[in-house]
């Protein structure tokens, strides 16, 4: 049965300018007659791009049986596509979540989906369709840099990707422009040693970039394919420089208040780039190993529902009452792959014993809402039900460093979010700011926002216990953290088992953040079953509305 769908679109792309062979590329938002300036889309309820029109058919095409480089000219394919109507998709290995999505898009949503066996096959068939004939010359150039995590590779790659929409032309390696011209392909461009100094200071298309979004992807062995589909479908700058002032002088030519795709140069901790990339006013959203955002972006779902819920317990006096939450939210990669992991985590047969929370980001509800809708199809219900919360704001940000005048704005965008995703309660990991109290009086306005809880950067544990008020809303610090290596269990349930059984107090409710990079589904029923009598664990939801009932406010 088709689910009943609401055909609207948050973010079009407004057809209108100079038409390239029936393809419109986002520059029309900030060029052309009649088209909008920057700051109008800017204020639209979305903060990303989307397809003008939702997919129908879709070949799919699977990764291992391209090479790399085959890949990123299909990615590059895919993206120019998507600029009007998204028709291709790659399955990729190792990412059983893929597939999931693709059998969902048929099962629910009226697509038909067809395989496809050649790259080179499905750039014939499109030339003659859609007349898309131009390509961008780059070459690859791997080397192992010392102190590298694997091979690396040179910029030509990235600089390509960004100009690929501009100029309606797929991406081919030199060592492909034989076979190019053969399948009567004309190269438009070539980049060949070019890095994103060249295209920033000397190609001319600058200016032509779309200013509302950035993607900042490594440029190393296993990156070659991912992301860049949304990349071109959306005229974006591409890029990577490490920790650099050209990073810095990157991020300040941008609007203020965007979202940066991608991952950043994390090898000396990730706040080295988040904590800058916040204070400049973006936000991060960790997607370096997300595919086919440009095709799951266009789903029309309408609003997403969670499983209902059963009702709220009454507070008992004889109960000491603690949530799990596993971290990690705000990754939307980490979403995208269905929060699976060898049978370790939403795919463990030990989900359902116990409430948990899982943490989505903001990013998802838009970039693919199907997959997200599925994800709270698949959930546990019950008592021991699978609940969603909200990780992180748009993304992965410090609120206490982001620009002060823009935190208001950013906190509508993502009311707006948690209403359409069906979310009540916020997760905030920052640094030392449980008692920042004009950042808590901001955040928790929203009507959507019923509480949040707190993450502490370091360790994710705070070093306050006490439930703090905000417009009449929780903020609840995370006492304990279930992570291997860093706290031990037994510690940590000797604790929760001799804590107040007080519903009226803020000592009787113990918030467990768990690190899901080394804790399993598993490893968290078995603490939970454990506890003592007078524990109760229960859902999020639940836990921030039997706070919000009973705790006494100081």
């Amino acid at each position: 049965m088709k689910r009943k769908t609401v055909t609207i679109h948050l973010v079009g792309i407004l057809i209108v300018g100079a038409a390239m062979g029936g393809y419109l590329g986002l520059r029309s938002i900030h060029v052309g007659e009649g088209s909008p300036s920057p700051a109008a889309w800017k204020t639209s309820a979305s903060y990303y791009p989307k397809s003008p029109e939702p997919p129908e058919k879709v070949l799919f095409i699977r990764e291992q049986e391209m090479t790399v480089t085959e890949g990123v000219m299909v990615a590059s394919l895919q993206g120019i596509l998507a600029k009007k109507k998204p028709e291709v998709y790659i399955l990729p290995a190792g990412y059983a979540s893929y597939r999931t999505w693709l059998d969902d898009l048929v099962d629910n949503y009226g697509v038909t989906v067809e395989e496809r066996r050649s790259a080179w096959g499905l750039i014939d068939e499109y030339k003659a369709k859609v007349g898309i004939d131009g390509y961008i010359l780059y070459d690859l150039v791997y080397e192992n840099p010392e102190g590298s995590k694997g091979k690396a590779f040179n910029s030509s790659l990235n600089v390509a990707t960004s100009l690929a929409g501009l100029l309606k032309a797929v991406l081919v390696e030199k060592g492909m422009e034989t076979a190019a011209e053969a399948h009567g392909l004309s190269k438009v461009l070539d980049v060949c040693g070019k890095d994103e100094r060249w295209l920033r200071e000397e190609s001319g298309y600058w200016d032509d970039l779309h200013k509302d979004l950035l993607f900042e992807l490594e440029e190393r062995e296993g990156y070659e394919v991912k992301m860049r589909d949304y990349a071109i479908m959306t005229d974006s700058l591409v890029f990577y420089d490490g920790n650099s002032p050209f990073r810095a002088e990157t991020l300040n030519d941008f609007e203020d208040d965007i979202p940066v795709l991608g991952w950043g140069d994390w090898y000396s901790g990730e706040d080295e780039f988040i904590l800058p990339t916040t204070v400049d006013g973006k936000f991060y959203v960790a997607a370096n190993h997300a595919y086919n955002m440009s095709l799951l972006s266009a789903v029309e779902t309408g609003d997403l529902k969670q499983k209902p819920r059963a009702a709220v317990p009454v507070a008992n006096p004889k109960r000491h009452y603690v949530t799990f939450v596993m971290s990690d939210g705000d990754n939307l990669q980490y979403a995208l792959a269905g929060f699976r992991w060898n049978g370790r985590l939403y795919d463990s047969i030990a989900r359902g014993r116990i409430p948990l929370g899982w943490g989505v980001p903001a990013s998802i509800a838009d970039i693919a809402p199907s997959a997200l809708q599925s994800l709270y199809d698949q959930a546990s219900e019950g008592a021991a039900r699978d609940e969603f919360i909200l990780w992180g704001l748009g993304g992965y940000l410090y609120p206490g460093s982001f620009p002060v005048g823009l935190l208001p704005q950013h906190m509508k965008r993502l009311d707006r979010v948690m209403e359409k995703a069906d979310l009540q309660v916020l997760g905030i990991i920052d640094r030392n700011e449980y008692r920042n109290k004009a950042m808590w009086e901001t955040i928790t306005k929203p009507r959507h926002v019923k509480g949040a809880i707190y993450v502490e950067y370091a360790g994710y544990r705070s070093p306050r216990t006490e439930i703090t008020w905000y417009n009449g809303k929780p903020v609840i610090p995370s006492k304990e953290v279930l992570w291997t290596g860093l706290t031990n269990d037994a510690d940590i349930r000797t604790r929760i088992d001799a804590s107040l059984c007080d519903p009226t107090s803020s000592e009787g409710y113990t918030l467990v953040v768990v690190h899901c990079w080394s804790k399993t589904v598993e490893d968290v029923v078995y603490f939970s079953e454990s506890l003592a009598e007078h524990v109760e664990v229960v859902s999020p939801v639940d836990f921030v509305e039997l706070v919000t009932a009973n705790v006494k406010r100081e």
